[in-house]
């Protein structure tokens, strides 16, 4: 489709009203319409229509809208509006088997479970996945070259196909634009100075080519840059009752280079200046990382060339390439940390690495134990992961007039290809064979007399070969690449009574292929603590649809649609939809869907794929109570020493060690694929009203419902631990309980009555036998109110959640309704106000959510309200608080073509509500949230056009 911007801008822009609450002012990216006599195009519908409220709840979004919000990427700003929730960022996904890419997530049904298009037309997923989830990267994406965006906040698989349960994201870039323009900004902190970021763009657009009048085309290019930045450098614009409330909150760590021998003092080497109470430190913040380092690039190139008998031909081609390093910290050593839990591919079995204490001959031994306690840091070693990603989509086709059985039709047919590869490089945990080989055997109980006197030399200047047999290097390689054709007709094909009866057809064929392929070091189990993702295969998918909208009665529009979609040697499945449209006058609109939505299995959950994870987090109720109360006895003999005691800082940083062990044990999760996964299914409805007083003012309010049913996914580890006594044998794998145990020791057993061994592994395989049930309102309002200075819209996008549910096989029921609890809060909001005031553009928007508890489903019994008066802590310090933070921004336009503008993120410098208890149980180390320092943010930009 192409559309005039001129037209664009009158046949879509939304006017509506607003409704104010006391507490919240103005506010909402909703979306809207004039009816106009052109026909466009709008996410939900195959079929280009009348501009007017649709049948679908669809919200849509501008490029003015977008970039006054102030945000850095497209990510940003999808992770900010209310109906958003549950996906991925590359900010934070250092660790993940998808490092370096951001998925998009609505209605918290996860990014498998969102279907994000560009210009109407599916993108490749990311190279990489996600453990089993394959999600398209949106960081590959444009931004600056958005036009809008459209957000169909239902689900969408009777017209899209898989994977659009909870609804469709479709980013439409500009289709005409002649001229140049570019755009410049930078982003950083007015707090501390940093979390800095660049980003510009140059866009051109011009007719007519060598022989080719009537051509357009229409190029652009963006660049993005990311300052990295680590705790050390913002330490001190963190809240300050943080200290208060964790002893450990911004001490360093004893595990240091050149070492200490607990007993015996620090290793001979360390600097004066870091000595204190005996031991040599480390200021492990400097490594603790808060934002990555993150380079982009993108370009989109689109072309239409005007054929015969008013058709044309197009093409696009859209190519990103994107870097990002994270820098994570170098490897304690030291005994109190126990041991690390990993899946060994090679046998499909969990296997362990124990920290041991120095040998009673080594030379830094004088204690005269058999395994003096030895803590220890490898600054030596390499500790990042660096990943590059180029991604891809190009395609063409022509469009335009057709007639067929003397019917005067639309007809396209596209054909292209899109894809990418990922190379991920990591570096900084062990090698268990250059560990034994340079350093000895780990295993518990072996007699290793020359441990720590091989290759490797204790606080000394090691050989680089010996460095990179330790800490090799490891990752991944990802391909993707599905060649597509597609087509569709669509127009009016009979005439009843109340008008014309428009009919879609359709259909697609794609050959999709999606390898993982780990590195030799991960297949083999070599790397410590390491999970695995692998897959390579491929598959044809095929599917046919149709949509038509039925004139009932005056005012009474019926839409039916329905899509058959054949994956691979998948059974076919259909996706019907029924929706309903009246408009009882120029002022209401009463709307109603109901569809059946589906998602297939993607190529590493039903093909040939194997998948090792460590789970990290599971709070082991057998282990967890008792570990609460010694970790409490500790402290408290803690407190009574003296503060120059050495052995003040061991009690209090054992009883650290003891909780995150515990409550947040690491486990290894070991998964095969099942060729026998069905095709997840989901049961959607909606039903609505909007009120249009007049052109300038809308309310909507939408109910909506989202059953998903035959989920593919694997019970929650933490729902099988805490029904560990009925699950078969071998699913749930514990240590022995002896005096190697990580935690106890045998006397600490008893007296606190720990009767099983720590968690190691859980093992299973994907089946269908998962649920989700989502319920909410969706509040929107817009409106234009006229002042002294110029007109003053006002906004307002809210989402109300009624119930959040998760089916528990092991309770072969829905666990309890999750709304208004940890994660899931009953009120998300966006408000917002803009005036026009000559040549200036002001706006003051804010975003609002909730406060929740922390206590989670069924199995929690930690946050509980008993749970969290048995640990100590105050109701207040067992939830978050809800939160509003304030924007504004401000544009200036000094003349034609050129435009100024200015926002500012958290304008009253608010801080963000933590909840203390899991911040606490977290073990208290890291800064519970990067707010504090980001703290009130300014954007700069200007953007020149001509």
């Amino acid at each position: 489709m192409n559309l005039d911007l001129r037209q664009l801008k009158l046949r879509q822009r939304v006017r509506a009203p607003l409704l104010l609450s006391a507490v919240a002012a103005a506010a909402s990216l909703c979306q809207a319409a004039e009816p106009n006599s052109g026909r466009i195009e709008i996410t939900g519908s195959r079929l280009p229509q009348t501009a007017k409220e649709p049948a679908a709840p669809v919200q849509i979004v501008t490029r003015e809208e977008i970039q006054r919000s102030g945000n850095a990427t497209l990510g940003d700003w999808l992770q900010s509006l209310p109906v958003a929730g549950g996906g991925i960022s590359d900010v934070g996904g250092g660790a993940s088997f998808a490092a370096g890419a951001s998925g998009a997530s609505l209605r918290n049904m996860g990014k498998q479970g969102t279907l994000v298009l560009l210009n109407g037309r599916r993108l490749s997923p990311y190279p990489l996945a996600d453990y089993s989830e394959v999600f398209v990267n949106i960081d590959a994406l444009p931004f600056d070259a958005i036009e809008r965006v459209e957000i169909l906040k239902i689900g969408g698989a009777a017209l899209y196909g898989s994977d659009a349960v909870a609804g469709v994201i479709n980013i439409v870039t500009r289709s005409t634009y002649e001229g140049w323009n570019a755009r410049l900004s930078h982003q950083q902190s007015l707090t501390s100075g940093k979390f800095g970021n660049t980003h510009a763009s140059l866009a051109g657009g011009f007719k007519g080519l060598p022989g080719l009048a009537g051509a357009r085309v229409l190029a652009s290019i963006e660049l993005y840059q990311r300052e990295g930045l680590v705790w050390s450098e913002v330490l001190d614009k963190v809240r300050p009752e943080a200290r208060e409330m964790a002893p450990s909150f911004g001490s360093p760590s004893s595990y240091s280079w050149p070492g200490n021998v607990i007993g015996a003092g620090p290793v001979t080497g360390c600097d004066p200046a870091r000595v204190n109470n005996g031991l040599c430190f480390f200021d492990r913040y400097q490594r603790f990382e808060v934002v990555p380092v993150a380079k982009r690039a993108n370009g989109l190139l689109s072309a239409t060339v005007p054929l015969a008998q008013g058709r044309e031909a197009f093409a696009e081609l859209l190519l990103a390439h994107n870097e990002t390093h994270y820098v994570s910290i170098q490897q304690p050593y030291g005994t109190r940390l126990g041991s690390y839990t990993w899946g060994n591919p090679d046998t499909n079995s969990a296997q362990t690495f124990t920290h041991r204490g120095l040998p009673v001959n080594h030379p830094l031994n004088p204690t005269g134990q058999a395994e003096a306690e030895f803590r220890y840091r490898f600054v030596d070693s390499p500790a990042d992961t660096h990943v590059k990603t180029t991604q891809y989509r190009a395609l063409g086709g022509t469009r335009g007039p057709t007639t067929l059985g003397g019917l005067a039709l639309e007809s396209e047919v596209a054909f292209g290809v899109m894809g990418g590869r990922t190379q991920m490089e990591q570096h900084g945990w062990y090698s268990a064979s250059g560990f034994k080989q340079v350093i000895g055997d780990y295993t518990p109980g072996q007699t290793d007399p020359l441990f720590f006197q091989r290759g490797y030399r204790i606080g000394q200047n090691n050989d680089p070969a010996v460095i990179n047999t330790l800490f090799p290097s490891y990752g991944y390689r990802g391909h993707v690449q599905n060649w597509f054709v597609d087509g569709r007709l669509s127009g009016s094909v009979a005439r009843l009574p109340a008008g014309d009866v428009n009919l879609a057809l359709g259909a697609d064929l794609r050959r999709e292929s999606f390898t993982v392929d780990p590195t030799e070091r991960l297949r083999s189990g070599d790397i410590v603590g390491n999970g695995l993702s692998a897959s390579d295969a491929s598959r044809w998918v095929g599917s046919v649809y149709t949509e038509a909208q039925v004139p009932l009665a005056r005012g009474l529009d019926g839409q039916v649609a329905a899509r058959l979609d054949k994956h691979g040697s998948a059974s076919a499945h259909l996706s019907p939809k029924l929706a309903l449209r009246w408009a009882p006058g120029a002022q209401w609109v009463l709307r109603g869907a109901v569809e059946t939505g589906f998602r297939a299995p993607n190529l590493t959950e039903n093909a040939p794929s194997t998948k090792f994870a460590f789970d990290n987090g599971v709070s082991d109720p057998t282990r967890c109570p008792q570990a609460s109360a010694l970790a409490r006895d500790l402290r408290a003999s803690a407190n009574a020493l003296p503060a120059t005691d050495p052995q003040r800082t061991l009690l209090t940083a054992r009883a650290d060690n003891v909780i995150n062990r515990e409550c947040g044990a690491s486990l290894a999760s070991i998964v095969a694929h099942n060729p026998e996964l069905k095709p997840e299914t989901s049961r959607n409805a909606n039903v609505g009203i909007v009120f249009m007083p007049n052109t300038q003012w809308r309310v909507s309010l939408d109910a909506w419902a989202i059953e998903r049913k035959n989920e593919i996914g694997l019970p929650s580890n933490r729902d099988l631990v805490a029904a560990e006594s009925v699950q078969p044998a071998g699913t749930i794998n514990r240590e022995a309980l002896d005096a190697n145990d990580r935690s106890f020791s045998l006397a600490e057993a008893a007296q606190y009555g720990v009767t099983t061994g720590a968690l190691s592994s859980v093992v299973g395989r994907f089946a269908n036998e998962l649920r989700t049930r989502n319920r909410g309102l969706d509040i929107g309002a817009s409106g234009t109110l006229p002042t002294p200075l110029g007109p003053l819209s006002l906004k307002l996008d809210a989402v109300y959640q009624t119930d959040v549910r998760f089916w528990s096989p092991v309770r072969n029921g829905w666990g309890d309704n999750l709304a208004g609890r940890s994660g899931y809060p009953r009120w998300k909001l966006n408000h917002s106000m803009g005036l026009e005031w000559g040549a200036f553009h002001h706006s003051l928007s804010g975003t609002s959510t909730s406060g929740t508890p922390l206590q989670g489903d069924f199995f929690d019994t930690t946050y509980t309200p008993e749970g969290c008066a048995a640990n100590g802590y105050t109701a207040a310090e067992c939830r978050t608080a809800g939160y509003t933070r304030w924007d504004y921004a401000l544009e200036y336009k000094p003349r034609k073509g050129v435009k100024l503008s200015a926002q500012v993120y958290n304008v009253f410098n608010l801080r963000a509500p933590i909840a203390v208890a899991s911040w606490l149980n977290g073990g208290g180390i890291l800064p519970p949230t990067s707010e504090d320092p980001k703290g009130r943010m300014l954007r700069l930009g200007v953007e020149v056009g001509w």
